[in-house]
């Protein structure tokens, strides 16, 4: 397959449990793979505030969905996969959505 010389990823609901069970473990195994791009980030979009750090050791670094993974990985791949990975919170609500639509402007 042939790799684009960029790539992002964006995931929307980042923080939650189908990026940690699921995505996660699979870009990973693409990653360790050399499946991805070398200039390659992941943009995780979530409502939950916290820093990159603190996303990186939460989703990668301490998951339990990657602890075989961890144990067996040298520990500077697994930093320099985590490192990928930057955070945004963005707290929309349903009332702040509907401005956004053609309907929410008619009122």
């Amino acid at each position: 397959m042939k790799k684009t010389p960029n790539q992002m990823l964006i995931i929307f609901g980042a923080s939650g449990d189908l990026t940690s069970r699921k995505l996660i473990p699979a870009i990973y195994n693409l990653f360790k793979g050399g499946h991805i791009s070398k200039n390659f980030c992941v943009l995780g979009v979530s409502r939950s505030n916290m820093t990159d750090e603190e996303f990186r050791t939460k989703a990668i670094l301490e998951s339990p969905f990657l602890q075989k993974e961890n144990s067996k990985e040298d520990p500077q791949t697994m930093q320099a996969f985590a490192e990928q990975f930057t955070i945004k919170t963005w707290a929309v609500t349903m009332t702040t959505a509907m401005t956004y639509l053609p309907i929410g402007s008619r009122r």
